[in-house]
């Protein structure tokens, strides 16, 4: 196959750029894309040399699509999958494929029963720190802790990018737990194989009194003893901290600023990492379709994630204010 027609739906995403970047780097033809604004999809096909709709169900309808990239608000992903399964179209997802668990669960079930390629967009999967870390269980053994702080820039960023529903719980589901938090409760389950359990949550809106959360921490334990703890947030700083810190078996690894140190009883390594995970995404994901094999994450990772992001937001909900 010389190459793959491909489509994007609801291309004005603040992530979508990053996959024309990527795809236009690997020689992939990009046939057609849609967005609800007809300005946003105007602009992308013009940078792209393609056709644009408005209506993705159109787009779909008129194209002989190889392979889709779909994007759009957290509420209306649900409706764009089922129209992709339903076109028999293969595609990866942006995070997190809906609202609920009980929403991305019934879509897993879905894509299995139809044994659709249904990837979903798990992005530091392909990262270079997550490869080191997944490639140090062989000398160092098994993770048994892991926390992953994450806190970005202001939640205006999503306005000044056009993408104003992700501030509106209706539209998004959430703010910076089903955004950001969903990338590390799978790295939870990516790193261990283990399944996790919520034991504890907090969530709050304070900074920024909003109806969707500007701070998340997350205490998550495995049947085996492993604990994982995610932190994320909005902050008044357009510096990302982030901060990752597992400690295996037999050593410490600890991620900042692409800077890997790893700590044994033998002595400490420093090295710096580069890092390119949204081109390694792309990537990753049209090889798994071109050799036929599964996504590199489908939409049952998908739902495992979820099940942990929903029992946190009812949990909150019931918890006495």
């Amino acid at each position: 196959m010389p190459y793959v027609r491909v489509g994007l739906i609801e291309a004005s995403h603040w992530h979508a750029g990053m996959y024309v970047d990527a795809l236009l780097r690997l020689g992939e033809q990009i046939v057609a894309v849609s967005d609800r604004s007809e300005a946003a999809a105007r602009r992308v096909a013009e940078r792209v040399g393609c056709r644009w709709y408005a209506d993705y169900a159109e787009m779909l309808e008129r194209e002989e699509l190889d392979f889709a990239f779909s994007f759009g608000r957290h509420c209306e992903m649900p409706r764009i999958i089922e129209a992709l399964l339903e076109a028999g179209v293969p595609f990866v997802t942006e995070k997190p494929a809906g609202v609920s668990y009980e929403q991305v669960r019934r879509l897993a079930e879905l894509a299995k029963s139809r044994g659709a390629f249904a990837g979903v967009a798990l992005a530091f999967r392909a990262s270079a720190w997550v490869r080191e870390l997944v490639n140090l269980k062989r000398s160092l053994g098994e993770p048994s802790y892991m926390y992953f702080r994450y806190v970005t820039g202001p939640p205006s960023r999503y306005v000044e990018w056009g993408c104003p529903w992700m501030l509106r719980r209706s539209e998004a589901g959430g703010g910076c737990l089903i955004n950001l938090g969903v990338h590390y409760v799978d790295l939870a389950y990516y790193l261990t194989g283990r399944e996790f359990e919520l034991r504890g949550a907090a969530i709050s809106s304070k900074n920024y009194s909003l109806e969707v959360e500007d701070y998340a921490a997350l205490v998550l334990k495995s049947s085996d003893g492993r604990v994982a703890v995610v932190e994320v947030g909005y902050a008044p700083s357009r510096a990302v901290d982030a901060y990752y810190s597992v400690v295996f078996e037999r050593g410490v690894a600890t991620v900042r600023k692409r800077a890997l140190r790893v700590a044994t009883e033998a002595g400490v390594k420093e090295r710096e990492l580069a890092d390119d995970h949204y081109f390694r995404l792309v990537k990753l994901a049209l090889d798994a379709y071109r050799r036929g094999e599964k996504p590199p994450a489908d939409l049952g990772d998908m739902a495992r994630v979820m099940r942990v992001i929903s029992d946190a937001y009812k949990r909150v909900a019931r918890s006495p204010s």
